[in-house]
């Protein structure tokens, strides 16, 4: 809660009262200790106000009298300290009526203090200045605690671009082998849990130490970005994952998918690849291709571990190389490891 800046720093308190007399005494009586504002109904205090809170000059305090014409100062107090604007705003309830009734009415409506009229002096006064205090004391903690949570909301933003850095691969955009690794993991407790399959590709780009030594690291750079390019927009699920394993690697994760689907997915990205036609320098006409390898892991086969999908995807990869390049070869066509 911001204060009004008066030109002594004496604090400024509003008095809310139908009768002039009263705010005159009330208002000589603070005069010691605080500057003045009055307000002759509750329709009054609230444009003061709203209109101070606008110019972030609240009063410090409100001197609010309970019997008004309109509406009534405790209706008045609850209406004021359920608004943000005026949450911290100390009110003293003033008042004729010191009985049990009225008080804890006071009191359950947010005002912070109660006095009976006619008020003693010392008392008006020192209820004031501890009222002022404790209201600057809770303004003072809420900005704190706001400055708080903005800077924690900050740090939570760092984290998480910091995260986001430590999981990407800077060259390609893509999950980087750390995420993957996080990921496949995570899938694979899940598919083993849940009894569904899950698939994964692994990619490796055709003559790339010729694209290299040819062209140069600048357009190698450029070659693994089309790839990945081509790996990010062959996935479409929210679950699936395009990362780059490393070099000119790249590995597809595809949970609840099927050897089938997987295959389909893997000929997609090909097909993608194909008619982007980034030229090879290996032969004239030629355009860089991949070689994948997939493999699918459901019902018993998940008795085993993410290394063993792994390595039969991998393995499929190779013989892709090994039988021509640019293909797809399924883990499940291949003979059993020896």
């Amino acid at each position: 809660m911001l204060t009004a800046a008066t030109p002594d720093g004496r604090p400024l308190a509003l008095i809310v009262d139908d009768d002039a007399t009263t705010r005159a005494l009330l208002a000589g009586l603070l005069r010691p200790i605080a500057h003045s504002a009055v307000a002759v109904d509750t329709v009054a205090a609230t444009e003061f106000l709203a209109a101070a809170a606008a110019d972030a000059t609240l009063p410090d305090i409100v001197l609010m009298d309970v019997t008004l014409p309109g509406e009534d100062g405790i209706a008045a107090t609850a209406r004021l300290k359920a608004d943000p604007r005026f949450a911290d705003l100390p009110i003293v309830v003033v008042t004729a009526d010191s009985g049990d009734a009225t008080l804890e009415a006071a009191f359950a409506a947010g005002a912070t203090d109660y006095l009976c009229k006619p008020v003693r002096p010392a008392d008006l006064r020192a209820r004031v200045r501890s009222a002022v205090l404790l209201g600057r004391e809770l303004g003072a903690r809420r900005r704190s605690e706001a400055a708080l949570r903005q800077v924690t909301r900050g740090l939570e933003e760092a984290n998480l671009r910091l995260r986001d850095i430590s999981e990407r691969d800077p060259l390609t955009g893509l999950a980087n082998r750390r995420r993957f690794g996080d990921a496949f993991a995570t899938e694979w407790r899940r598919a083993h849990r849940d009894g569904r399959p899950l698939s994964i590709a692994v990619i490796d780009v055709d003559h790339f130490k010729l694209y290299n030594d040819r062209l140069g690291h600048q357009a190698g750079d450029t070659c693994l970005a089309a790839v990945a390019a081509a790996a990010r927009d062959s996935v479409h699920r929210a679950g699936d994952l395009a990362a780059r394993w490393g070099g000119e690697e790249f590995v597809l994760l595809l949970p609840e998918t099927s050897e089938d689907g997987a295959a389909a997915v893997a000929e997609h990205l090909r097909a993608l690849l194909a008619a982007r036609a980034l030229a090879h320098p290996a032969a004239a006409g030629a355009c860089v291709t991949v070689s994948v390898g997939v493999a699918c892991a459901e019902g018993i086969a998940l008795m085993g571990d993410t290394a063993g999908l792994f390595a039969a995807a991998d393995r499929a990869m190779y013989e892709a190389k090994a039988t021509g390049r640019d293909r797809v070869v399924r883990a499940s066509t291949l003979p059993p490891f020896p």
